[in-house]
């Protein structure tokens, strides 16, 4: 893929409603991929443990997103998907997590392993402060088309 020298690219691991056949895969990364401006890479899973859990629909917002913990150690090895992404991917991809909003979702580099199971990359991962309700919630090692199926996005389709 040929990238304008100006713009960073950066390899980011999505486990969640960023997935390919997740709606907001089809809002964000598919716009995205079809512009140029990001590349799947391969499906790929953490090579820490970490607690990924459905929020309810009762913790606002009352969305039943998955949210991937920042608590390395407990959890599962979590898979996902690894797309090279462009800055103003990145950038959307930000908004849509709430990055600037305090107490909501942070993006940090952490290692996951490629499916073939021998490369190892460094990618960007959107975590979830810890709190006591949600840790105390059943963890899961993958978002699942059921999963899938109880969440309810923010905003217009």
């Amino acid at each position: 893929m040929d990238r304008p020298a100006a713009s960073p690219w950066r390899m980011v691991f999505v486990y969640g409603t960023l997935k390919r056949g997740m709606e907001n895969h089809s809002r964000y990364l598919d716009i995205a991929e079809k512009g140029g401006k990001a590349a799947f890479v391969g499906e790929a899973f953490t090579t820490t443990r970490f607690p990924l859990v459905m929020r309810p629909l009762h913790i606002p917002p009352c969305t039943g997103a998955p949210i991937l913990l920042d608590r390395p150690g407990e959890g599962y090895f979590v898979e996902g998907e690894v797309f090279e992404v462009d800055g103003s991917t990145l950038q959307a991809l930000d908004l849509l997590e709430g990055v600037a909003e305090p107490g909501r979702y942070f993006r940090r580099e952490s290692e996951v392993r490629m499916e073939d199971g021998q490369e190892v990359v460094t990618c960007d991962i959107y975590f979830f402060p810890p709190a006591a309700d949600l840790l105390a919630l059943p963890c899961v090692p993958r978002y699942t088309a059921e999963h899938h199926a109880e969440y309810r996005p923010l905003g217009p389709p």
